[in-house]
């Protein structure tokens, strides 16, 4: 009759570290395997034993899900199942393969960026064509700083920077993106370029039309102007002020074309203008007559 190893008997407490390495090595040549989904069955053992104990199989998958990285801590799980089961290891039988560590990725080569050009508002840059990548994102920061701006740049190996300030020190870098199964990312090393000191007659941007103002209202304490639409323009912003005086009041009143002032003294004159917003870069601001 076959001997049962209970888990006290077979515990790791109580088993020195070459009885329990002993073990481990008896238990993978015996072959302890997973079975198939569909059964949810750890292991089957000789006829006229019972199934593997489902607290054996809980023991094993929870230890493999820790450790599904490092092979030998899987084989480790393998004596954790046995702990936990009234069956001896020479009473297993094969159901299914051990499941293994996945392979690691592949490294991607490494992506060799190169500075094209530059003026003082952009960077041009661009790289060697990565076999294998599936696609780019390029990094860039004033060097002074810690934090990065990611840009997909999809399949292209080249790229130019945009929006940068005069005179400044800029890090770029390119990252080769893969699969992540087959494939690893990789970055490139960081390279430094910085922007001109002046930007070149085409970068300056363009003043935007003059808002049309009219006054459309008014009472005793508001008054109310509209303006015509401005191509190109991001927002507008509603200057007033005292006509004696010279400090303005400013509302940001988004893309509306209309604006009341409110809280105005009664029988007062009022300078009211409208500032038409650019982006700074293409468009310039420009103000409406008072």
């Amino acid at each position: 009759m076959r001997k049962t190893f209970f888990a006290s008997q077979l515990s790791k407490k109580t088993i020195s570290r070459t009885e329990r390495e002993f073990r481990v090595e008896q238990v993978r040549t015996r072959a302890l395997r997973l079975e198939s989904l569909e059964s949810r069955e750890l292991l089957s053992v000789a006829p006229g034993s019972e199934l593997f104990a489902p607290a054996a199989l809980a023991a094993y998958e929870s230890c493999v899900a820790r450790n599904a990285a490092d092979v030998l801590d899987v084989s480790e799980c393998l004596l954790d199942a046995v702990d936990v089961a009234p069956v001896a290891p020479e009473q297993l039988t094969v159901v299914a393969p051990i499941p293994t560590a996945a392979s690691s990725p592949t490294p991607l080569a490494t992506p060799v960026l190169t500075v094209e050009g530059k003026t003082g508002l952009t960077i041009a840059v661009s790289w060697n064509a990565v076999p294998n990548a599936e696609r780019y994102s390029l990094s860039y920061k004033p060097s002074n700083l810690t934090t990065w701006t990611n840009k997909n740049v999809g399949t292209n190996t080249s790229y130019t920077v945009s929006g940068l300030a005069l005179n400044t020190e800029y890090d770029i870098r390119v990252k080769a993106i893969g699969d992540g199964v087959s494939y690893k990312s990789v970055y490139s090393s960081i390279i430094h370029a910085t922007t001109n000191a002046t930007p070149d007659p085409s970068e300056t941007p363009t003043p935007l039309a003059t808002p049309t103002v009219t006054v459309t209202g008014r009472t005793g304490t508001t008054i109310t102007v509209t303006w015509g639409e401005v191509d190109n323009v991001v927002r507008y912003s509603v200057g007033y002020k005292l006509a004696s005086e010279t400090t303005w009041t400013n509302k940001n009143v988004g893309t509306d074309l209309s604006y009341t002032i409110t809280g105005l003294e009664k029988n007062t004159d009022y300078d009211v203008r409208v500032k038409a917003i650019g982006d700074g870069e293409i468009y310039k601001s420009v103000y409406s007559p008072t």
